[in-house]
């Protein structure tokens, strides 16, 4: 009978530690488990993450895209405008000219043909003069203009074609 307790008693030590055994292996599976979850979770996490910078990135980059390009179509529309008043005034200052040539030609045949008193010619000598003296002016302001217009354009970055 004894034998039977001892083997009895042994039996039950061997289940016990069997158990124990058993239970140890199912917690260190089930903490090996919980540690590949998290560093899963993290790995999510950290992607995520990355996306989300990503996107952000690219959202800045296409922001900062339409702002260049809304600053050159702005440019280029300045640099056209500029570019039509410098051709308005060119092409206003050259009718201006023209005019006052032609007035100037005719001042002259009427002072040649005309054989009239001293005060007459001398009126006409005084207005030749003048027409003389404002095509000059307008000579002058006129190449003023052009390099003043040319120098602002060409800081601008604009080569005129038709200079």
């Amino acid at each position: 009978m004894e034998e039977q307790q001892m083997r009895k008693r042994v039996a039950e030590v061997e289940q016990g530690q069997a158990t124990k055994r058993q239970r140890t292996m199912e917690d260190r599976h089930a903490k090996e488990q919980d540690r590949h979850v998290k560093e899963q979770d993290r790995l999510v996490k950290e992607l995520a993450e990355e996306r989300r910078g990503r996107a952000e990135a690219e959202e800045r980059y296409a922001e900062e895209q339409d702002r260049l390009v809304k600053e050159l179509a702005e440019e280029r529309r300045g640099r056209a405008e500029a570019e039509e008043r410098y051709a308005e005034e060119r092409q206003r200052d050259a009718e201006e000219i023209q005019l006052l040539k032609h007035l100037l030609n005719r001042l002259l045949k009427s002072a040649s043909a005309c054989s009239g008193t001293a005060t007459l010619k001398s009126s006409l000598k005084n207005a030749m003069v003048m027409l003389k003296r404002k095509t000059a002016t307008l000579k002058s302001l006129l190449r003023r203009k052009t390099t003043t217009l040319k120098s602002s354009l060409k800081s601008a970055g604009v080569m005129l074609k038709w200079m």
